[in-house]
């Protein structure tokens, strides 16, 4: 779909799996088809995705969003010293040094326990806790994902000063291998941003660095202990429950983590066995009392804890792990070169969308979102970490 014009045409919401929350009112966008170019009137009930079918017969699909787009562009962003990337044109994903691999394979160890949860027998993981042996990072410098982070990051760090700040164990850095991360980052302590885990495999990474995080893919990969949202790990042993290997190719027989900064702003920390999932989510979603939550298992039940946001602009997908399971060896022939992830890291076009966004005082404002969840919890999982 594109934006602007007059027309007719009645606004679909998407299937139940997709992410979108309600408005307390309907209201109407004058939308333009991406076919024809024709303005159609279009009645929608929130934000998040819509689709509509102009009267040529093609369905568009847009977004709005609740993120006031004046406020947000008004943001200047800056780019890590580090990356190579320094403005929104380019996109670089670069392989890493020796010394951030060693840094990431000390964090990884650092963090690994001999402890597996419930969720470890998604992937038939009932065997012995081995190790893992860190093969390739490559970082992933993507403008297009990186300025949302940022102008995200940068207003949280604002709304929720004076918030309790939490530590991470990947955050907790000394004199070791892993400061060749943690000391060159910034992270933004006050905002509680932290690098944590996401488990996945190496073929399915092209995704996440491309695309960044799907909410509407929730239910793929674990349940919904905490509710519907993006899930994170601070313990390299706990995202390797959800990670996979590639069966064929160059990366058979290889794991894949990201290790992503997420912002958690202000978190409603929760240490019970079966806590109100509706009451937690509320708190993010509907109420905006708190921006993440941090479920505390290792104290009730002596596993992990987990992090989990329900905004995708909250995490960045930076580095990209590849590693294998079992004792220090190396692979037969040496690490895959940084060629061999092109086809997953390709920058192919993801096709035409529209963003709409919609300005505080502008013609069109909705206000806050005062929208509950409990239709989506009933149709919606996690993407786990």
């Amino acid at each position: 779909g594109g934006g602007g014009g007059g027309g007719g045409g009645a606004g679909v919401p998407p299937p139940p799996s997709t992410s979108t929350t309600s408005a307390s009112a309907e209201q109407v966008l004058t939308v333009q088809c991406g076919a024809c170019h024709q303005a159609c009137r279009v009645k929608i009930a929130g934000f998040g995705d819509c689709r509509f079918t102009c009267p040529c017969g093609r369905i568009n699909q847009f977004s709005v969003s609740d993120k006031p787009k004046s406020v947000m562009e008004n943001i200047p962003v800056e780019y890590p010293d580090y990356w190579q990337t320094k403005d929104a044109g380019d996109r670089k994903f670069l392989q890493e040094t020796s010394a951030v691999k060693a840094a990431v394979q000390e964090i990884l160890d650092k963090t690994w326990k001999d402890q597996r949860t419930r969720d470890a027998s998604i992937h038939g993981r009932t065997g012995k806790m081995e190790k893992f042996e860190v093969v390739a990072v490559q970082r992933n410098e993507n403008p297009k994902l990186w300025v949302p982070y940022y102008r995200l990051r940068h207003q949280l760090t604002k709304r929720v000063e004076g918030c309790e700040v939490h530590t991470c164990k990947t955050n907790l850095g000394d004199d070791g291998a892993d400061n060749a991360i943690l000391a060159r980052a910034n992270l933004c302590a006050e905002a509680n941003e932290f690098y944590l885990f996401h488990g996945t495999k190496p073929s399915a990474v092209k995704a996440i660095c491309d695309d960044d995080f799907e909410l509407r893919m929730a239910g793929g990969n674990a349940g919904t202990l905490y509710g519907p949202g993006l899930y994170f790990a601070e313990s390299s042993s706990k995202s390797d429950e959800y990670a996979d290997d590639d069966k064929e190719g160059i990366f058979a027989g290889l794991y894949a983590m990201i290790l992503c900064r997420v912002t958690c702003g202000n978190m409603h920390y929760t240490d019970e066995v079966r806590p109100n999932v509706q009451s937690l989510v509320d708190s993010c979603i509907r109420d905006k009392t708190h921006q993440s939550i941090l479920g505390d298992r290792e104290k009730c039940r002596g596993t992990y804890r987990e992090f989990i946001v329900f905004d995708k602009d909250q995490a960045y997908p930076e580095y990209v792990i590849i590693y294998r399971q079992g004792a220090p060896g190396g692979l037969e022939g040496g690490s895959p070169p940084v060629s061999a992830f092109e086809p997953f890291l390709s920058q192919e076009a993801c096709g035409s969308r529209t963003e709409v966004c919609v300005d505080d005082g502008a013609e069109l404002s909705y206000g806050e979102v005062r929208a509950s969840v409990h239709s989506s919890l009933a149709a919606s999982a996690a993407i786990s970490a």
